[in-house]
């Protein structure tokens, strides 16, 4: 029997040639070799309790079929199998062998030792363990011709191995057995490109399998792995098939809209669109918008903002979006300067380095944008670089903070500090942030920072200083559609993520937005006409108001305005003179809101501003005027 010798070591236990001969010849070259039996014990064994179990002189049709053999007899067993080595001679190329293959070695996974290597940077080097333990278990085929037909044969098995073997549960996690079947790689792409999460895909392929959570034969790990490899992130092809795909959008929707700057190393420096459907909707509905910063795009280690608004039947509504490099003023600047003449919702993403563009098409910027509309308020985050943009880009634009990202970052900032006084502070804050006087919590302010001996806090003091971006109290003035609630961030959250994933590239960003985007105002619209046309909206108080309000609203604002007007069942009215009244809650002696009515005008006011704020009358208005007997 012919032994090879690689890198002039030979690498078979000793077991293997207690029947050679001492000397071979490999393609000419004489090979001498000198044997002494192993003093070893004998080591663990696995469990032969697959139905068959590999031997020496076992024969097969093909090195696949003997690999197939010997890994489901592992898997069997609690342990993997890697190909190893391969032999090749010149002797034994043909037309069906070129390669000369002779024999093949399969080995246990933690077969071999961890090579140590040089690492010149050690900081780029993730720190890999490794589970090799030079176990020796493993199998060697012959291949040979038996009968005219040519076979592969076991020429040696071994099957002790030096570390304990895996049991049923627990060999599932070795990344052998975690490959995923052609079927469900093309339905995870599949709901990938459609927008799912990794974990939304999950579920679905367990309940299409109709299996228990966590019973997949693979990892969520694996899933993203397999995505991020199909995936193949370009920056410099994704930044070119980006204006390629705005490009192509234009052509076939001349309504759609974009723009981008490059810089000095050609890059994409900033890009800018628009849906035709996103310019119509904001038309309509951008006296109020939200530009929201608070979004990645982890694929490209981006933040993404988003500018989203909500439309008259309470639906959020996505308006445009804008790439940028940075968060820097001048970015933003950009951005705004672009807002104002394309009058659309504005999505940011930054920082996207070593997009290198080629010069494929040129065209001219904004002079198919639609123009001049700027919203009357905007909300953003506590950037102090956007606020001094939108001070200037929109002088005549009032500017607040969503208090949705303040309130996210209460918890790291006092949490620490209060203990367990911090729930304590936040329902106080809550309640501050909700006074409708500026004198009021002024003074309240002062005494809960007191209360909780937060006056050398330096998070107090910015928020403080802040106040009038953020306190309602300083914003009733203002019109918000109701964009201040929680619970319009959750709504806004949900619709976002339909279409926005972290591992979402800039090509699928803008197909599923497009996608989301007509297919969610086409069919919003539709079933409020729907809705409109043949929902009887319920009339409970039978006031003239109610009825005349029920034919002419959509039925998300008439059932506001429906709460409003059975709230102000419980309330009454003092008159004070000069068309003024003074309401309040039938229950209380003090306090209430003031009323004035101008009969010549047929205007009121409530200093409660409730109108001003939501573009929902009041209950201490509505009262006034039922008392009246206004219709």
């Amino acid at each position: 029997m012919a032994f090879e010798v690689r890198d002039g070591v030979g690498d078979w236990p000793l077991e293997l040639f207690k029947d050679c001969a001492s000397t071979s010849e490999i393609d000419g070259n004489t090979v001498s070799f000198t044997f002494q039996e192993s003093q070893e014990e004998p080591l663990l064994e696995a469990n032969n309790i697959y139905d068959e179990v590999p031997y020496e002189g076992q024969m097969f049709n093909s090195y696949g079929e003997a690999y197939e053999f010997y890994y489901a007899f592992a898997r069997k067993n609690g342990f993997s199998i890697r190909r190893e080595h391969t032999y090749k001679s010149s002797k034994n190329q043909t037309e069906e062998n070129p390669l000369g293959i002779y024999k093949r070695e399969f080995v246990c996974h933690r077969a071999g030792s961890v090579k140590q290597r040089k690492i010149i940077e050690e900081e780029s080097q993730r720190k890999r363990k490794s589970s090799r333990c030079n176990c020796g278990a493993k199998m060697l085929i012959n291949k040979k011709t038996i009968d005219f037909e040519e076979k592969w044969v076991v020429k040696y098995f071994y099957n002790y191995h030096n570390h304990d073997l895996l049991d049923d549960k627990e060999i599932q996690f070795l990344p052998a057995y975690r490959n995923i079947p052609i079927v469900d790689k093309n339905r995870i792409l599949l709901l990938s490109k459609v927008g799912c999460s990794v974990s939304l895909i999950i579920r679905v392929l367990e309940l299409e399998k109709r299996i228990d959570p966590g019973n997949l034969p693979f990892l969520e790990k694996d899933i993203r792995n397999f995505i991020q490899s199909e995936s193949g992130i370009d920056k410099e092809n994704d930044a070119s098939n980006l204006l390629k795909l705005c490009k192509s959008l234009k052509d076939r929707d001349n309504a759609f809209q974009y723009d981008f700057t490059i810089d000095e190393n050609n890059k994409l420096e900033h890009i800018i669109w628009a849906f035709g459907d996103s310019i119509r909707a904001y038309e309509a509905f951008g006296d109020v918008v939200v530009f929201d910063t608070t979004y990645r795009i982890n694929r490209y280690d981006t933040p993404l903002g988003l500018w989203v608004g909500v439309d008259n039947h309470g639906n959020s509504i996505f308006f445009g979006c804008v790439l940028l490099r940075n968060e820097k003023f001048s970015s933003f600047t950009w951005a705004l300067k672009l807002f104002v003449v394309v009058n659309f919702y504005l999505i940011s993403i930054f920082e996207i380095l070593g997009h290198y563009l080629n010069f494929l098409f040129f065209f001219q910027s904004f002079l198919n944008f639609v123009k001049g509309k700027c919203p009357q308020t905007i909300l953003t985050d506590q950037d102090l670089a956007l606020k001094e943009a939108i001070s200037m880009e929109f002088p005549n634009t009032k500017h607040a903070f969503c208090i949705w990202h303040i309130v996210a970052m209460l918890s790291s900032w006092f949490s620490f500090p209060l203990g367990s006084r911090y729930n304590e502070f936040k329902y106080e804050f809550y309640r501050l942030y909700n006074l409708e006087c500026a004198n009021d919590f002024e003074q309240e302010w002062n005494l809960m920072v007191s209360q909780f001996g937060l006056s050398m806090d330096r998070h107090i003091d910015l928020l403080y200083s802040h106040r009038q971006f953020w306190a309602l109290a300083y914003l009733r003035d203002l019109f918000f559609a109701g964009m201040t609630t929680t619970g319009r961030s959750k709504s806004m959250n949900s619709y976002i993520k339909r279409f926005l994933d972290v591992k979402t590239s800039l090509i699928d960003f803008v197909n599923q937005a497009r996608t989301y985007m007509g297919s969610l105002i086409n069919q919003a619209g539709e079933e409020a006409r729907m809705r409109q046309k043949y929902y009887n909206p319920q009339i409970i108080t039978g006031f003239p108001l109610e009825e005349h309000a029920a034919s002419i609203l959509t039925p998300y604002a008439f059932e506001l305005l429906q709460h409003e007007i059975q709230l102000s069942t419980k309330y009454a009215a003092i008159d004070i003179g000069n068309d003024s009244c003074i309401v309040r809650h039938h229950t209380k002696v003090n306090g209430g809101r003031s009323v004035s009515w101008i009969d010549e005008e047929e205007s009121i006011h409530c200093s409660c501003k409730e109108f001003e704020f939501s573009g929902i009358l009041c209950r201490h208005a509505i009262h006034v005027l039922l008392m009246k007997n206004y219709s």
